[in-house]
């Protein structure tokens, strides 16, 4: 049996309320209920507000049972329901202390902006950025430091742009702000951190005020917006540490922006671009593992992210990793043996601590002159992604594991 299309289904819907003559429709009625499902499987965001999308469909059959038009085809509603969509997506952006950060100057990116300055030039230019009054900023300010994170504007703020509908918005903020997030501090593992965990600086002293070296991270997203109506509160659930030094960026913007851009905000990424974020959020809950002193655990999650994205269904996991991890994250060639080697010796202490629950002293295995493992591992993953992402969201899962396949038997035959 053919299949109908979403012009038969529109079709017969308005035939409903022309022979009916109603237009309060809901999913209790079939027809209706096929259609908005057809709608957002072919014509719609999956975030754009089904409020709106309803009232804009309701409407549109009260003028079609009123004014009984000669002209009232699909493509006549689709104009209508795109401009009541577009008149509803507001300017909104998300904001969130980067606690204990270091950084110079206001960073301006595409996907995300980093704001510097003294509490009342932060308000003053989040006010710029919405085009809103300076009472309604300092109103919600107030209610943000009163009731919500107190010493939230101390705090260089992490700001992310939305044009969305509100409620797609709130619905996506916390993730959303999580993934930016993760995406800058891989972006810091792979190219900025010391490579010795304890003598290199988390962040530059002299930027922050030293009786506030130490303070937990927020756990509050602010979101603004170009309507006082749309201002809230959520909670990231779970702290995310930033206290580094964040003017890094400045030499990497384009590159951040571009993932953030091509794979955190395509909703339509395909099965490389999820591998490859998937791999930034392990990289991050290894990193958070390190510095709750948990470095086996830390090892393990590391290494195990990185035998999903150059190893998968595949034996002789400890050579393919070992062969192939120093070659795609861009080692110096006069490097990729001493680095094959040490990756050698990690992959059996994380053998170990799976296979026989030994804990192992891993700052120890690769001996004093070494980096640190962690360091090692991490900055080797972070590398791995960022060299190796397909911006273009051409290259599929299949495509980059038959790419690893074809270098490893390159190496080894």
């Amino acid at each position: 049996m053919k299949k109908e299309t979403i012009e038969q289904k529109y079709d017969h819907l308005l035939a409903s309320a022309k022979s009916q003559r109603r237009y309060d429709f809901s999913n209790t009625d079939r027809v209706y209920a096929v259609f908005v499902h057809t709608l957002y499987e072919l014509k719609l965001d999956p975030f754009d507000d089904i409020g709106i999308v309803e009232r804009a469909i309701e409407d549109w059959l009260k003028y079609i049972v009123d004014k009984n038009p000669a002209k009232a085809s699909f493509g006549d509603f689709n104009a209508h329901l795109n401009t009541n969509l577009a008149i509803n997506r507001h300017q909104h952006f998300l904001v969130f202390p980067l606690v204990d950060s270091g950084c110079a100057v206001d960073i301006v990116g595409e996907t995300f902006q980093i704001i510097t300055g003294d509490p009342g030039q932060k308000i003053a230019k989040l006010t710029s950025l919405c085009g809103i009054s300076i009472g309604e900023a300092n109103s919600f300010a107030e209610h943000t430091e009163q009731n919500k994170a107190p010493g939230f504007f101390d705090h260089n703020l992490l700001v992310v742009p939305q044009q969305a509908h509100t409620s797609a918005v709130r619905f996506r903020a916390t993730e959303l702000m999580r993934l930016v997030l993760y995406v800058i501090r891989m972006f810091y593992l792979g190219y900025s951190r010391g490579l010795d965990i304890d003598t290199t600086p988390r962040f530059r002293i002299s930027s922050l005020s030293a009786s506030k070296l130490g303070r937990s991270p927020s756990d509050t997203i602010a979101i603004w917006a170009d309507e006082y109506h749309s201002f809230a509160h959520l909670s990231l659930h779970s702290p995310v540490s930033m206290s580094f030094d964040l003017d890094f960026i400045v030499r990497s913007l384009g590159e951040i922006d571009s993932f953030i851009r091509n794979i955190v905000l395509n909703i339509n990424r395909n099965d490389f671009g999820e591998r490859i974020l998937n791999a930034v959020v392990l990289g991050n809950k290894a990193y958070q593992l390190e510095k709750q002193r948990e470095p086996n655990l830390s090892l393990l999650v590391l290494l195990s992210t990185i035998e999903s994205l150059l190893c998968e269904n595949r034996n002789e996991k400890k050579l393919r990793l070992a062969a192939l991890l120093p070659r795609f994250a861009g080692v110096e060639p006069t490097e990729v043996s001493k680095r094959a080697r040490e990756l050698a010796i990690l992959y059996d202490s994380r053998n170990q601590f799976v296979h026989a629950a030994e804990q192992q002293n891993i700052d120890l295995l690769l001996g004093k002159e070494s980096v640190a493992p962690l360091v090692l591992v991490s900055r080797l993953l972070a590398r791995l992604i960022f060299s190796n992402v397909d911006v273009t969201n051409q290259t599929t899962l299949r495509d980059w594991n038959e790419r690893v396949n074809d270098a490893f038997e390159g190496l080894v035959f």
